[in-house]
């Protein structure tokens, strides 16, 4: 369901484009959350959504990569008390991985 509701939200766009709109979903979704809270709403709501752009949209050039890699960087941002870490500290803290691993 929520790939086919993103692909009518972009039909049509550019890339830089649809990654502006998953920027805007993701500040929309989060604001400040605690640890647990965080990873069950990334790991439900953003994260399918990257992953599908990573295959569906094939970004192959370095920027557009970087360009959802900083989507990930951000949203873990948002988490009380992890915005002044490092991203791959956050990243171990939540238990995630890197988009591009």
């Amino acid at each position: 369901m929520h790939c086919a509701v993103l692909r009518a939200l972009c039909a049509g766009l550019l890339f830089k484009e649809k990654i502006a709109l998953c920027i805007s979903l993701t500040d929309w979704i989060f604001g400040l959350l605690n640890t647990d809270e965080f990873k069950i709403l990334y790991k439900t709501y953003v994260r399918p959504h990257m992953e599908f752009c990573i295959q569906a949209w094939s970004p192959y050039l370095q920027k557009d990569t970087k360009c959802l890699e900083n989507i990930q960087r951000r949203a873990t941002k948002m988490v009380h008390g992890l915005k002044d870490i490092a991203y791959e500290d956050r990243l171990k803290i939540l238990g995630l991985i890197s988009i591009f691993h």
